[in-house]
């Protein structure tokens, strides 16, 4: 890092990433992914339409602000799944998607977009190294697994 400037673990691609008392961004992310279940299904209790609107945004804001893609997709699920145990799932998951499809182009058109775009695994350049070892990671546990499906290793301390 540059001397006097943020740490490295503290960006990811030059942007600063929110971590707050988590110490750690994925941490904070996640925190914030599941502090915006907790806020949809209390939203009701929320006085005033303005302080609902305020609290989702900085709640998503706070999500955005770790800039980790676990708790985005995390947070997406559990609105996904909010509209689906809700009332008329199928009608809301349909608006849904039209957004999507209508905002889409949109959002992949500024810059922020972009960077998206180049965060995504798979598809963006940042962060390769990452996608690699986790694609890794999970063959591992997945061959480990079927090895022993029922009790595991029993001589796991040992190795």
């Amino acid at each position: 890092g540059v001397p006097g400037g943020p740490r490295p673990y503290l960006t990811r691609s030059g942007i600063l990433r929110g971590m707050g008392t988590s110490g750690q961004a994925i941490v904070a992310g996640y925190t914030v992914a599941v502090a915006i279940g907790f806020f949809l299904y209390v939203r009701t209790l929320v006085p005033g339409r303005v302080m609902r609107v305020l609290g989702g945004l900085l709640l998503v804001g706070g999500v955005i602000g770790a800039f980790s893609r676990a708790p985005w997709v995390g947070a997406a699920l559990t609105f996904v799944i909010f509209v689906m145990l809700g009332a008329r799932p199928v009608a809301n998951i349909s608006k849904l998607v039209l957004l999507g499809i209508v905002a889409l182009p949109a959002v992949l058109s500024t810059r922020a977009g972009q960077v998206i775009i180049d965060h995504l695994p798979w598809i963006g350049t940042v962060d390769d190294r990452s996608v690699d070892g986790r694609e890794y990671l999970l063959e591992t546990a997945i061959r480990v697994f079927w090895e022993n499906p029922v009790f595991g290793r029993f001589d796991v301390l040992l190795h």
